[in-house]
């Protein structure tokens, strides 16, 4: 059995989740106190940040953000049996936040924490642990950006969300073994 991996940001969710949640909180409270709010917090490092932005935005509705065509494929690889992992450069916090209402079930997160950004090969390791850890070679990944070419050049099977980056990254493609296309809602 294949297991799948997909990123977060601008592939399960249209944009990032530290976007989505600032601008719900500016929704919220406002422009200029949600920059108070942040700055008050005298955040260390970006992750110290992320983390304290979910802490003020724990209800956030993430399902008006989902990609319909991550989520039809997701759907479909579910139902021939796929496990379907969470991997993410994202907080753990976010990460759940998001799926908690996703429509397709998601078998588990890897994710950062504060004193690991789990990015580009980072997250190959992370994946590829994974694998070792359950007796397993190969893997599908779904993914949206440059940095995640190392892992999809290592997948059996990769999906770029926002196809348009092909035509701006060609050359680089030609090297990902089995790459298909994923249109974002926006058409992109």
């Amino acid at each position: 059995m294949h297991t799948v991996f997909v990123d977060l940001d601008e592939t399960l969710i249209s944009r990032t989740s530290s976007r989505i949640e600032l601008v719900e909180l500016s929704k919220e409270i406002g422009f200029l106190k949600s920059a108070i709010k942040i700055i008050k917090m005298k955040p260390r490092s970006r992750a110290a940040i992320k983390i304290e932005l979910t802490k003020l935005q724990p209800d956030i509705n993430y399902a008006k953000y989902y990609e319909s065509g991550v989520i039809q494929l997701l759907s479909h690889l579910k139902s021939e049996g796929v496990k379907i992992i969470l991997a993410t450069g994202a907080m753990e916090s976010t990460a759940k936040n998001v799926i908690s209402e996703y429509p397709v079930k998601i078998d588990g997160i890897i994710s950062s924490s504060i004193d690991y950004r789990n990015k580009g090969i980072k997250k190959l390791k992370s994946i590829n642990d994974w694998l070792k850890r359950n007796n397993q070679e190969e893997f599908i990944y779904i993914g949206d950006a440059v940095i995640d070419f190392s892992i999809m050049k290592r997948a059996q099977k990769s999906y770029l969300v926002g196809g348009y980056m092909k035509y701006l990254i060609g050359k680089h493609l030609l090297s990902i073994k089995n790459l298909s296309y994923i249109k974002r809602d926006n058409g992109k």
